[in-house]
Order: C-alpha cells, then structure tokens, then sequence
C-alpha cells in the first residue's frame, strides 16, 4: 500500500507480463456494484487512457476483480503508471516554491490541461495532492475521473460529498473546496475554464505557501470563492496578473485555454518581467502587465476555416458554423492604453489584422499590429506618441495622430507620411474610406474635418454640429464600405446623442438615438454599446433606418459614457475585438508601516479622493457600473454613512472642499470637455467657476485661506498647464506652463508653496515652487515621483517613486529646506495606488487598485453571429 484517499486506496505492484511496476487504485466497491456507473467509467476511461503526455500520468489499464461471495464482491481498479517523487502538496508543506521552479511546473500543469482540454477532457479535481514531481517531471494525476466517476457530475447542486483535503475529513469526486471555481462551488455546470481557475489557486499556492482561499470551515472556504480575493503576490506582480485571470468570479473573465496560460508562463519576455518583479526594481513608472500575445493553436486553424467559409457567405450575411473566440493579452513589459477620448482599437475591413495603441513601462505610447491567426504582436515603427488608429481600406496601412499631425504608414515599414496638421494630438479619431478620403474629428473640436489620404490641400472643416438639432460636437466618423456614407456620433446639448448617417454628397440623417459610437458590418448591421453591453441590430444603409431588436455580442464593453467612447473594433465581415475589462479598486486605510488597518469602501470603480480638514469626511469619485459616468460622493467617516453630491447625467470628478459649506469639482456640461464648478452642499446649486479655455480643467487644490484656487488645463498643444485664480475676480494665471505636463499642483499646509509633477525632465518628478511669485523651484524627489501630498503640520511631504514605494521627504517652510527623501513603504497590492490622502499623523487612505483594465486582454470574435442573442 502506497496511499488512500476518498477514490480509493492505491498499492504499488508489478506487472509481471511487462515486467514493470505499475501503480494500481482500488476503487470504492458502490462503482463495481453499480452497473450503469460502472459501464460510464469504463467508457470514461477508455478515453483518458488515449490521452498521451509527459506530463500526465498514464492510465495503462482497467478492470475488476471477480466477485468471491456475499462478503466478498467484486472491485473495480486502474492500473496506472508507478510514480516515484512528492506530491506538490508535499512540497509546499515545506515553504514556497522559488519563483523558476514554480513557473516550470505552472507551464506543465498549464500545458497537460491544455491537452486534455483538446480532448474535451476536464479535471475537475486539479489540486496539489493530485501534482507528483518526480525525477522525470511534473505530473498530474487523476485526470478526469472525477467526471467518470460520477454520472450526475454535472447536475448535481448539493452533493455531500466533497474531499475537504486539510480543511475536513476526505470524501469523494466532485473537487476540493480550496480549488473549486465558483461554479462548482455553485452547483452549476463547469468546463475547461473551471480547470483553469483551480490552476490559478495551485500557482498561488506553490509561490506564496497558502491558500488562495482560506477560512475555518468548508463554508467559509466557499463563501471566500464567491466573495473575496486572495491577497496579491507581492513577489511579482506580473505573476499576479496571470494568476488573478485565472481566479475571475466570471468564467468569461479568465483565460479562456490553458494553452493561453501556458504561453504566458513561457513566453521569454515574461518570464524576465517576473524574474524583475521578484528584484527590487529602479526607474520603472508602473510594473507594466502580463504576457506575450498568444491565442490558441486552435484559434489558428479555425481562422482558416473560417476563411473558407467566409468565400461562401449566407443570404443573413455571415458564415455558418459556431463563433469562435480566444483573447489577446497586451504586449510583454506593456498595457492597452485605453483612452475616454478616443478608442485604442482598430481592425483592418477584411478582419485579419487588430491595431491597438500600446503603454510601454515608461508610458510611452505607440501603435502594434497583430494578425487574428497568429500569436505574435509588434510595434508599428514611427507611431511614437500614438494612442489611435484607423486602417486603410486595402489593410495595407494605418493613418494615426502624434505630435499633432495626422500620419499614415505601411504596416509592412517605410517612412511615415505625414497628412495634415490637427492641432491637439489627443483624442483624435479617423476613418479612411474606399475612396481615398479621410475623415477625423477631436472628441473636444466643434467638427469633423475632412482630407485626401494623400494630404494634397490639407484638411478643411467639412460636418460641423447643427445647431436645429441642438447638436453640440460632431465625432468618431467611421466609413461603410462605399466609401461615401459614414456613421458618426452626435453629441446634444441635453447630454444624450445620437448615432448618424453621414454622406459625402448629401446631407445627414439620424440613425437612432444613443450614446455610442458605432460602426457598420456588412451585410447590414450596426454595432454599438448601450450601458454596458455590446449590441447590434439590422441596419439598411439605403434608408438610415434600424429594424429588428437589439441582439447582443458580449454582456460587457469598456468605455466611457460621457465622451460616447467605447472600446471595441469591428470589420467589415464581422471580426470584433473588445475591451470588457474595467477598472476596479478599494478605498482602505493604512499605518505608516503600510500595514492595512481597515476597509473603508468596497470595490468599484474609484477615481481620486480627498480627506477633510478636520479629517472626518471624504470626497471620493465612484462610477455607475451601468453607464461608466462618475459621481463626487460624501463620505461621514465615523458614522460610514455616504451621500451622492451630483447625480448630472455627464461625469463629475475631483472634487475638493472649499469654504462655507461648498466643494469645487469638474463636470462635463452640454457635451464639453470637463469644466470647473463649485456646489453648496446644502442646497445642491451650482455655480459655474471656468474662465474661457481649451480643453479638460480639474482642480487639484484650493488654497488654506480659501481664496485661490489651484488647477490644471489642458492647452492646445495637449499638455497640461497649471493656473490659479482668485474667487474673488475669477481671473486666471498661468502658475506652471511649459511643452510638459504639469499636474496636481498642492500648496503647504501655511499657502506659501506648491508641489506639484512635472515629466519636463523626460520622466515625472516632484518640485516644490514659491506661491505666489512662482519662479525659483526645487525638485523634491529622487529618481522619479508623482502624486505629492503635504503632511499634516507642514513638516514633510509625501510621494509615490517610480518604484512604486510611498517615499518620505523632511520639510523646513520657514525658510524652504528640503530634506533627503526615504522609503516608507511599497504597498503591497499589485499595482500602485491609484490616489491616497493623508488621513492624520502617519495614517492615509487609498484608493487601491484590485483591477486595471488597459493590463487585461482584449476578446475577439469571429463569426460573431452564430454567438448573439435576442435582447429582451
């Protein structure tokens, strides 16, 4: 005997035909006494006996022994191969697993399930008991007998019989509480993916030496799958990353194949970010996100078949056959940089290639191109400083906005060609049409311009707002295939809009009314979003007009409601890529030691926040989950009662306290870019305080005494600008101006400076500079900073290093004298935070990160017909 478990006891034995030593599993007598049990699991097992990997344990036979009377009935066994090692669960029992090692045997987990998976084979009971680590390498165990064993598996809701491995008293088959996904946990149905998630606590595990999912009893360990998140993997946040898609709540939210996972692990670039991760790392703004590109060998090979297919389209004008989807991470050491003024995704009339604007560590931006049947990804050369794209008809090229001109190149290399001047590089969008024009508008401009690809005559203002409709902008042109018509958005002045059909020789015609860009496949649908779900309905382009009901193509697409931007692509022949990720934090509390003391808001999707005066209140920005807009909420911190400040139908953000009862915030108003107002909090009135600018105005700061107000404007150049102005007279003065952004500007605690970042040094810094005289300015960080924030007492000042690390610096007012900066504390979550306060004498509060969007992978569909469904 060798071991026993709720399937059985297992014996080593020798094999005495072949001359091998085998390992053979004696099942419970209730499988060899049941005959229809038994008939399923010989067919079961017939099945994983044809599976051949090195990284699974072989199942060389099956059988039973005969039945010796009433005390002694017949036995059901397996005869497997004999494996001599650990169990991974016997490894961890001594201490995390080294980072190298773990990722080797995460990959060959990862790249067993995966062909199982191909197999349509899942394992329902991926744990570390089931792992051995034997001289050989890895293996995995038990593979699928979970599913064999049991014929209601998949139906059964409430089953008593769960293994509580180290949690209770073993049992049998339907998993181990500590690595079920929520749908198993659940009752409901599991495929593939809930494999996937128990991969994810298995990693966890083997790096940080417990439990992603832990509590006292197997119903705490449950509760904690469906409710809460394990801690991060401070060791390394790229691992994190992978891990955390791995345990999405929502089986759509993960990785959607092991082989996905697999690639991730190995990719070479990825497992450098990791290895870095577990250094302490020097001079990088943000730890830049997971993985390679990868998609499915699968996905491959279905792309070609799609393609066969798609030569003999149906009369309903998509290819017949199921949808097939598969996700796009973000390139190594790299995010999306997904933007609320213009869309990141772009993908080619034919569907074949997918443009995507890409932040790399030091958050520059540029464009990379991805073939759908391929799993590599590259940088287009020139495209610095991009953040939107647009294809050309033939596919061939991409025209895209940096430095403030339009400019198209071809995807295979050569020069780039610059087009025209736009002004304000930022928030641009652009549609080239079969004809050879090009369309393209700011999501700040009054209208959409209009000139040839080739640049000849520069662009002239072709569609501007009409005024009869109460239109305030004009934006996100987008071409059908005729090269004349064009959809684009209608921004009205009562905050809704429109979506409209535009046309190079006539005049235009509203499509329906929503709040969306939106784009046309052939052979007659129009794609779009309404709250937070991708939708498309039949559209004729003859006519203008929408038929039918809405049907829906994913239950989630990122985006912001307030400029009508949402992050997807579509083609022409119904290839669509989209972004479902949003952002999501906590607001927590945390000691000088950066040791957690408290949740104060639960997740959601925060922005900035700001602690009172007296340190009892809080402002903080929250966003609606259906419509992306966000709010200034109240928080009474003693008594953790909050109250809604704004409720307009736009976004209003960074509010800040301001005497007499008032709070100063930004708010879109009639379409426009964020503007300044300030609001008493008892009558809930607004007072309009933005002189005449550019672009986006927020105000970080006001003054101690009340009367200046600090805040920052975006210039027609398309960086940001500080200025103050008096409450008084309302006049602007320009405090910080240069070709860089300035931002977050706070003044000390007695008025009489202002620190504030500045990237005019080529990467953010923290300077401190007189007010109001301005001129003489001293940088206060070392090696990179952001995010300044005064002490209390004015005795130092606060800011996040480019490492990530809440850096201390000693300040002397009375005269200016500027301390050496120290480390306090690296937070110890995945990402950095997002915004904090200072809260009292060494005690802040955090808006954290627990999910970043632009670090998530994109879903591609093709074919996506066969997949939607009628919205009711």
């Amino acid at each position: 005997a060798i071991g026993a478990g709720g399937m059985g006891d297992v014996y080593r034995a020798l094999d005495t035909r072949l001359d091998r030593t085998v390992a053979i599993k004696v099942l419970p007598p209730a499988f060899a006494a049941d005959a229809d049990r038994r008939q399923r699991f010989e067919r079961e097992a017939r099945l994983i006996a044809s599976l051949s990997h090195p990284h699974i344990c072989a199942l060389h036979d099956i059988g039973s022994t005969p039945e010796a009377g009433p005390n002694h009935p017949a036995n059901a066994y397996l005869v497997m191969e004999y494996l001599d090692g650990e169990t991974l669960a016997s490894r961890i029992a001594r201490g995390p697993v080294p980072l190298d090692e773990a990722l080797r045997y995460a990959r060959d987990m990862a790249l067993a399930l995966d062909a199982a998976h191909r197999q349509r084979i899942v394992h329902r009971d991926l744990k570390p008991g089931n792992v051995m680590l034997t001289r050989a390498g890895l293996k995995l165990l038990d593979f699928g007998l979970a599913k064999a064993m049991d014929p209601d598996i998949e139906s059964s809701a409430t089953a008593p019989t769960v293994e509580m491995a180290a949690v209770t008293s073993p049992g049998t088959v339907l998993g181990t509480v500590p690595y079920m996904a929520p749908e198993q946990v659940q009752g409901r149905a599991t495929d593939s993916r809930s494999d996937i998630f128990a991969l994810g606590a298995v990693i966890y595990e083997m790096v940080t030496g417990r439990r992603a999912f832990g509590g006292e009893s197997p119903a705490a360990v449950a509760s904690a799958i469906l409710s809460s998140e394990p801690a991060p993997i401070a060791a390394s946040p790229s691992l994190e990353r992978i891990v955390r898609t791995c345990l999405a709540k929502d089986p759509e939210r993960r990785w959607q194949s092991a082989y996905d996972v697999a690639v991730q692990l190995s990719a070479p670039d990825e497992r450098s970010a990791i290895a870095d991760d577990a250094r302490p790392s020097r001079g990088s703004v943000l730890p830049w996100a997971i993985a390679a590109v990868a998609s499915l060998i699968a996905v491959i090979m279905g792309m070609d078949a799609w393609r066969d297919r798609h030569a003999a389209t149906s009369a309903q004008g998509f290819a017949p056959g199921g949808a097939l989807s598969f996700v796009v991470p973000p390139p190594p050491h790299g995010s999306f940089a997904p933007s609320v003024e213009s869309n990141f995704l772009s993908i080619s009339p034919d569907g074949s290639h997918v443009a995507f604007a890409v932040l790399d560590r030091s958050r520059a931006a540029s464009i990379w191109v991805r073939p759908v049947a391929s799993h590599e990804a590259r940088a287009v050369e020139g495209t610095a400083g991009a953040t939107s794209a647009f294809w050309s008809p033939d596919g061939k090229s991409i025209g895209y906005f940096t430095e403030g001109k339009l400019k198209r190149v071809s995807i295979t290399g050569g020069n780039p060609v610059t087009i025209c001047d736009v002004g304000e590089s930022t928030g641009q969008a652009g549609t080239w049409g079969a004809k050879g024009e090009i369309l393209f508008a700011s999501v700040h401009g009054d209208a959409i311009m209009r000139v040839p690809a080739s640049g000849a005559g520069g662009a002239v203002e072709f569609l501007k707002p009409e005024p009869a409709r109460n239109e305030r902008r004009t934006v996100g042109p987008s071409f059908l295939p005729n090269g004349r018509q064009f959809l684009y958005f209608a921004g009205l002045a009562d905050e809704t809009g429109a979506v409209m059909l535009g046309d190079l020789q006539g005049p235009s015609r509203e499509v329906m009314r929503i709040k969306s860009y939106a784009q046309y496949v052939d052979p007659g649908f129009i794609v779009f979003a309404q709250d937070s779900a991708l939708l498309a309905r039949r559209f004729d382009a003859a006519t203008g007009q929408v038929s039918g009901d809405p049907m829906t193509i994913a239950e989630r697409v990122n985006g912001f409601l307030g400029t009508a931007v949402r992050e997807f692509a579509a083609s022409f022949n119904g290839v669509i890529v989209y972004q479902s990720h949003v952002d999501q934090s906590r607001i927590a509390s945390f000691d000088g030691q950066g040791r957690e003391t408290g949740t104060v808001r639960k997740e959601a999707r925060y922005q900035a926040l700001r602690v009172s005066p007296d340190g009892r209140r809080m402002l903080f920005d929250r966003a609606d989950p259906r419509t992306a807009t966000f709010d200034v909420w109240l928080l009474e911190m003693d008594r953790d009662v909050e109250t809604r400040l704004t409720s307009e139908i736009g976004s209003e953000i960074y509010g800040i306290w301001a005497p007499d009862d008032t709070i100063i915030y930004a708010g879109t108003r009639g379409g426009r870019p964020p503007q300044l107002f300030r609001r008493s909090l008892a009558s809930g009135a607004d007072e309009p305080l933005s002189p005449k600018g550019f672009g986006i105005q927020v105000a970080p700061d006001l003054a101690p005494n009340g009367t200046s107000l600090m805040y920052a404007e975006r210039a027609e150049r398309g960086t940001f600008d500080l200025l103050t102005m008096s409450l008084a007279d309302r006049r602007p003065v320009p405090f910080r101006a240069s070709p860089a952004d300035e931002l977050d500007g706070r003044f000390s605690p007695d008025g009489r400076f202002v620190a504030y970042t500045s990237d005019e040094s080529g990467r953010q810094e923290v300077y401190i500079e007189p007010f109001p005289a301005g001129g003489s300015r001293h940088i206060a960080s070392s090696e990179g900073g952001q995010m300044a924030r005064w002490s209390r007492d004015g005795g130092g000042l606060f800011y996040v290093g480019a490492d990530a690390h809440l850096m201390s610096v000693p300040i002397s007012l009375s005269p200016l004298q500027i301390g050496k900066a120290v480390r306090l504390f690296r937070p110890t979550t995945a990402w950095r935070w997002l915004d904090y306060d200072v809260s009292g004498a060494g005690q802040f509060i955090a808006s954290v990160p627990t999910q970043v969007a632009a670090e998530q992978p994109l879903t591609v569909i093709v074919n996506w017909p066969a997949a939607v469904s009628r919205t009711p």
